[in-house]
């Protein structure tokens, strides 16, 4: 494929994706970020190549910082597309890469980062949703504060099993909270979670197979 746009924007997404992936199994896997003992804090693997007899030994949670950190700058060198249209805003782009940057910066305590981040990112999108209106619930792909709609909050299995614990409920007031309905149904005197599959089941089947 020669160079072009669509070209760079499709690297820029790919740096962008591992990244994000190499930041989430980090955090899932390894220790919180201390900039005191990252050095040697054990992380996760680091794998750059194809090689299948390899036997990967885990990095340390700095190492896959310092690679999250080259990821971002390349895929922030290469990115195009300043905002994803509706639909197929599950792929990254320039203000999806700022809020993703503010993100890292809150994990590793750099709040002066965060802020100058976020700051970045509001610049570019920074509508916020009137739930007295809206008819989506904020993380919905559709929302008009939704920057990229990655994750799925819950799966069906989780919805069905899970109860929403009297403590949180009790954080809302389930009266005039216009996100209380839209996060949680009551069945049989218990609150169930709404906040997830339901609303994906609604998706473009394209959006809806990556997050799912």
């Amino acid at each position: 494929m020669g160079n072009s746009p669509e070209k760079q924007q499709i690297l820029a997404e790919a740096y962008a994706l591992r990244a994000y992936l190499y930041f989430d199994m980090v955090n899932l896997y390894g220790k919180h970020f201390n900039s005191a003992t990252a050095a040697s804090d054990r992380g996760v693997p680091i794998n750059l190549e194809t090689d299948l007899e390899e036997v990967l030994k885990p990095s340390s949670v700095q190492e896959v910082y310092n690679q999250v950190h080259a990821d971002v700058k390349k895929a922030e060198e290469l990115m195009v597309q300043e905002q994803q249209v509706s639909g197929v805003n599950y792929r990254f782009s320039k203000v999806a890469i700022k809020a993703f940057q503010a993100r890292i910066a809150l994990y590793q305590g750099d709040w002066d980062a965060a802020r100058t981040y976020s700051d970045q990112a509001l610049a570019i999108k920074s509508t916020l949703s009137n739930l007295n209106t809206a008819n989506v619930a904020p993380n919905h792909y559709t929302s008009v504060e939704s920057i990229m709609a990655l994750d799925n909050p819950a799966d069906m299995n989780v919805q069905n099993l899970g109860i929403i614990s009297p403590e949180l409920i009790s954080k809302y007031d389930n009266t005039s909270d216009k996100r209380f309905v839209m996060y949680f149904e009551k069945k049989n005197n218990l609150y169930k979670l709404i906040k997830g599959e339901a609303q994906i089941s609604e998706y473009p089947s394209e959006l809806r197979n990556c997050i799912l």
